[in-house]
């Protein structure tokens, strides 16, 4: 199996729940998904812990990790300074889920990558899923 990345941009709060609305008010983006603190995941049973706003990697799930997370860091463009403003506000992350069998993914973020996601204030979170 061909390793294949889940990546987004998530903003999230507990208590907030005209979260969504602001995140896609101040910076012009139109999420990939919202919800809100209570409702139920779709296809599950689960409710949702926390209101979120979600933007997730508009490329190929087979594309290399750094291309997804350089899709989305290059999709808050003009709106940046205002996003990085929301996420000093709200918990943020940059989200990938790595999915793979034999073939073992290349996960490597240069310098330079790494400080735009500082500089957004994101947190990292890769979740590696083996699969045989």
């Amino acid at each position: 199996m061909q390793p294949r990345f889940h990546v987004s941009l998530r903003v999230i709060d507990d208590e907030y729940t005209d979260l969504p609305e602001e995140i896609t008010n101040q910076t012009g983006i139109s999420p990939s998904e919202t919800w809100r603190k209570g409702e139920v995941k779709t296809g599950t049973t689960i409710q949702y812990k926390d209101n979120g706003w979600e933007l997730k990697s508009g490329l190929p799930l087979e594309a290399p990790l750094v291309d997804h997370v350089n899709f989305l860091l290059s999709a808050a463009g003009p709106a940046r300074k205002q996003l990085t403003l929301l996420t000093k506000k709200y918990y943020s992350v940059l989200a990938c889920a790595v999915y793979f069998g034999e073939e073992r993914p290349e996960i490597h973020f240069d310098n330079d990558l790494l400080r735009q996601i500082a500089d957004m204030n994101l947190r990292l979170d890769l979740d590696l899923y083996c699969i045989e």
